[in-house]
């Protein structure tokens, strides 16, 4: 699983990243030791597993940023393999920064985290009676998970801003920091952060695969029915509009977020896959195939000669 693939850009070098040099040293330590196969490969093999090499390997993209048209793409078809990438229908064919980048630009762009979370809180006292929203203090005790990649502050403001704030505070709190810390101009700034309806359709023309991520990139199990069918409904458009196949749909949720009443929405319009964030190997003999898990690209070396991880072993026998 990787999201952004670039090296340092100012002025948001901040932005979390795989940059270019270890991105190629990890599809040479994939290289080594994994066989990449394609997701129409994972699709065939649903109902016959032992198809697939036993260290068969998937890559996929999340979030549709340009980088993977202009590094990624080209990355790949050196090495001839596919890759399946997964953008949100907002992004791609609104032009809107979807409010998770929003959050991870503003964070990018503060050099203070401490005033940063300062900010947050305080917009979020300053407008919780007009939505019906908990305090800044109720939300920090309710926030009690811990993440492998961030630090409680940061974890904080992503967790208020991305889930535990009424839906409408969040998007009008996201867009305020954007304004204030990054740009005034998110039509533009869209244009540089994702690729377009017409990049899509080219990858997919050179074999690249194309999948669904929802429409606005929210939490769908925070969702009730019919705004989830909505998300979906969205990202089938999109796929149509690219030329993939029904055949061929295929869901990866935005944050790894599900319910049962997204496999269902997911199956009655013929989807055949559903990517979480769940971190394992995925095994189609025995996981259930619309809640797959993957690796992310922090689990595996960034280079060919890096001794083997568990995970590997693991596939190795």
């Amino acid at each position: 699983m990787y999201h952004y693939v670039r090296d340092p850009r100012p002025p948001f070098s901040a932005i979390k990243a795989r940059d270019v040099k270890a991105f190629d040293g990890q599809l040479d330590y994939i290289a080594r030791h994994y066989t990449v196969v394609r997701m129409q490969d994972v699709l065939a093999a649903q109902s016959v597993p032992e198809a697939l090499p036993s260290n068969a390997c998937v890559l996929t993209f999340d979030d549709g940023y340009r980088e993977h048209f202009e590094t990624v793409l080209p990355a790949l078809q050196r090495r001839r393999w596919q890759g399946s990438f997964f953008p949100s229908v907002a992004s791609v064919c609104r032009r809107r920064v979807l409010d998770v980048n929003k959050i991870q630009f503003v964070l990018a762009s503060a050099s203070d985290v401490d005033a940063l979370e300062h900010r947050v809180c305080a917009l979020i006292d300053e407008h919780r009676e007009q939505f019906g929203a908990p305090d800044a203090a109720a939300l920090r005790r309710e926030l009690t998970e811990r993440s492998r990649f961030d630090p409680p502050g940061v974890l904080f403001i992503k967790r208020a801003l991305q889930r535990l704030l009424p839906r409408t505070m969040r998007s009008r709190l996201c867009d305020m920091l954007f304004r204030e810390w990054v740009t005034t101009d998110e039509a533009a700034f869209a244009d540089q952060l994702y690729v377009s309806v017409a990049e899509l359709m080219a990858m997919h023309a050179a074999d690249m695969f194309v999948g669904g991520h929802g429409e606005t990139h929210e939490w769908l199990a925070a969702l009730d029915h019919d705004e989830q069918a909505r998300e979906i409904d969205a990202c089938t458009a999109l796929l149509d509009s690219v030329g993939v196949a029904p055949a061929e749909r295929v869901m990866c949720y935005p944050f790894g977020s599900w319910s049962e009443v997204t496999c269902a929405l997911l199956r009655d319009r013929g989807y055949a896959l559903g990517l979480t964030t769940r971190v394992a190997l995925a095994d189609l003999r025995t996981d259930d195939l619309f809640t797959l898990p993957r690796l992310d690209t922090n689990d595996l070396p960034v280079s060919a000669e890096s001794p083997l991880t568990e995970w590997t072993r693991q596939v190795l026998g």
